[in-house]
């Protein structure tokens, strides 16, 4: 049973991981993509150097400009954070129900 949990569990935090980084980059290149639509080259770039605080900053832009908090920036960032969530618990399962030798 103990090696059912570990292959589950390090399954899932494998495929986890990839859709993070996936998830990661999209966010931030929409983030990065936004910032120069609505405040041009230099909001870009700085957004595009400064990735967690860009995200905050963009999700409260957006949030207090539109009236609408779910926006799709913040949206990919609750599943950003979901997503590191999910890996942190399935590698302390993993690691909790390794097989001993």
């Amino acid at each position: 049973m103990r090696r059912i949990f570990f292959a589950l569990a390090l399954s899932v935090t494998g495929i986890s991981n990839l859709l993070k980084v996936l998830l990661g980059i999209l966010l931030h290149f929409f983030t990065t993509y936004l910032a120069y639509q609505v405040s041009g080259t230099l909001a870009a770039v700085l957004t595009f150097f400064t990735p967690p605080f860009a995200e905050l900053y963009w999700i409260f832009r957006v949030w207090s400009e539109t009236g609408v908090f779910w926006s799709y920036i913040a949206i990919g960032s609750a599943l950003y954070i979901g997503l590191w969530v999910l890996l942190i618990v399935c590698a302390a399962i993993a690691t909790a129900a390794e097989p001993s030798r």
